[in-house]
């Protein structure tokens, strides 16, 4: 669909594949060229709907819209299934530069992306979406070749043209007819695209027959004549108009994936994955260079807009790592977090400069990055998860570079785990629920915790001194030694149930020493209770009743 200007979005529709009615003039239908007749179907007249700016009334829904099917696909996420194919396998991106590029270090900032995109975070969101056929888009990309071109078709090349500039370099052998692919038109700043490149939209993707074989492309023009409306400042890799042609290939890349042929996914208004998160960029982080950014791709920091992620009822994301995972070349800001797929556990990058695990709303773990300035949490493509500031300087590190770690995963056992595929490298090692009941002799140190049978109680020896019994975020009871120096929690051999500090000195006892008490049971109904050998109870948290 054509990305607009604002979050103005505008359908293209190719007549001859889609069975529309022109609406609207353009060029009329090309001829074959004179060297190859009949090798591809002209682009005909281009129908073109339009959907409202931000604050305007809904606009007319796209011809092609219709009713939604149900195979067996993902439904109920905002976001409909009509019976087209996507495109599955690993996808092909061409480049075909357009223009005056001489000097300009688009090229080299744009192919990097290409280069890096397969497998990355943000591209995996595409993988929510498959088709009747049961093919699924994949995480895999490969930037398959590009060429420059010049001004073959003028400095005002139509809708039209852009289909004949993708015909010319593949009839000249620049380039293949690859069916599995996506083509993008980059036109230089010099270059206007003449039906409404930077007042209606920014780029645009449709498809057209070559030969037999569907060929996907795209019109992504330089934003930088745009004068803001396409964006691109402030850029983090001192290009303004290439960062916003990366956002913009982006976007109209995950459409051109899970809508090739115009027929497959959208929405009851028309608009596609991209669209429904058109200009939506989620936390952002600042560059060492000013600019400002929300993923990192390979080398290079961009700033993406989000995709609507097809699942969990549907949703803007940068993240297609799904429940509970950050995937690697992703970050967290500003209070977000990931949670555990039982919604329980939470590790959260907090406005304080701490990135941390609470456990049911129980502090569990964290960097001791509060107070350092830290902004944001960062899992890094080497491997590493690392806690910067707003300046880009670490403030705290796994010292995992060169792991082959690939994501962080929040479990609802309570562990944070970061992943080199299914091998564990790293861990915050919280999932220490030990059991529902701890047997003299028995210690519990930070964090260690009983566990009721039905999982709705937990007795924890907390990191601040503080021995507690919660019943899910509510504490029932508590020894009140926080603040103590106190670290950890003892059942003694002698029945007493001791809180000490680090050079064991007791900070609070139960007085039941003598009385014969042998194991101490987190129990359902959430009383803590010391019971002798015989199972005659001699102290309780007195909480039960639950």
């Amino acid at each position: 669909m054509k990305q607009a200007t604002s979050v103005a979005m505008i359908l293209i529709g190719l007549i001859g594949l889609m069975g529309l009615t022109a609406a609207c003039g353009t060029s009329g239908p090309a001829e074959p060229p004179a060297d190859e007749p009949g090798a591809f179907d002209p682009a005909p007249a281009l129908e073109i709907a339009i959907a409202p700016v931000i604050g305007g009334a809904p606009g007319a829904a796209p011809a092609r819209t219709g009713a939604a099917i149900t195979p067996a696909v993902a439904t109920g996420n905002g976001i409909d299934y009509h019976g087209g194919p996507v495109i599955g396998g690993t996808v092909n991106l061409y480049y075909i530069w357009y223009g005056n590029w001489g000097g300009n270090s688009a090229p080299q900032i744009l192919g990097d992306f290409a280069s890096n995109l397969s497998n990355a975070s943000i591209y995996r969101v595409n993988t929510s979406y498959s088709d009747g056929s049961g093919a699924s888009v994949t995480g895999q990309t490969r930037n398959a070749g590009s060429v420059s071109v010049g001004l073959t078709h003028g400095a005002h090349p139509s809708d039209n043209d852009i289909w004949l500039i993708v015909n010319d370099a593949i009839s000249a052998g620049s380039l293949p007819a690859d069916g599995n692919a996506v083509y993008f038109v980059l036109t230089s700043a010099d270059v206007d695209e003449g039906t409404g490149f930077c007042t209606s939209y920014c780029g645009w993707h449709t498809a057209a027959n070559r030969s037999g074989t569907d060929l996907k492309f795209a019109f992504i023009g330089a934003s930088g004549r745009c004068n803001g409306s396409c964006g691109g400042s402030p850029s983090p890799n001192g290009n303004a108009s290439a960062d916003a042609m990366a956002s913009i290939i982006y976007h109209e890349l995950s459409e051109a994936v899970t809508d090739p042929l115009l027929n497959a996914w959208f929405d009851s208004g028309g608009g596609e994955n991209g669209d429904k998160c058109a200009w939506k960029f989620g936390s952002t982080y600042t560059t060492g260079n000013g600019g400002t950014a929300n993923v990192r791709i390979g080398s290079r920091d961009f700033l993406l807009q989000q995709n609507w992620q097809n699942a969990g009822g549907g949703y803007c994301t940068l993240n297609g790592g799904g429940p509970g995972v950050l995937v690697d070349g992703t970050s967290l800001s500003g209070n977000q977090a990931i949670v555990s797929p039982d919604g329980q556990n939470r590790a959260v990058m907090q406005t304080d400069g701490n990135f941390g695990v609470y456990q049911g709303g129980i502090w569990a773990w964290g960097t001791g990055s509060n107070g350092t300035g830290a902004t944001r949490l960062a899992m890094q493509t080497d491997g590493n998860l690392v806690v910067y500031d707003a300046a880009n300087s670490p403030k705290w590190a796994s010292g995992t570079s060169g792991s082959g770690g690939d994501s962080l995963r929040m479990q609802s056992d309570g562990n944070l785990v970061i992943y080199s595929g299914s091998h564990a490298v790293w861990a915050s090692n919280t999932n220490r629920v030990i059991g529902t009941t701890a047997t003299a002799p028995a210690t519990l140190g930070g964090n260690v915790r009983l566990g009721s049978p039905d999982g709705r109680f937990e007795a924890v020896m907390q990191t601040d001194g503080n021995f507690v019994v919660y019943f899910g975020s509510t504490a029932l009871f508590a020894t009140g030694t926080n603040g103590s120096g106190a670290d950890h929690f003892a059942v003694q051999s002698d029945g007493n149930l001791v809180v000490y500090d680090a050079a064991n000195v007791p900070k609070w006892a139960s007085g039941t020493n003598g009385k014969g008490g042998t194991h101490l049971v987190m129990q359902s109904d959430g009383n803590l209770v010391l019971y002798t050998a015989s199972n005659a109870a001699v102290w309780a948290s007195n909480t039960g009743g639950h």
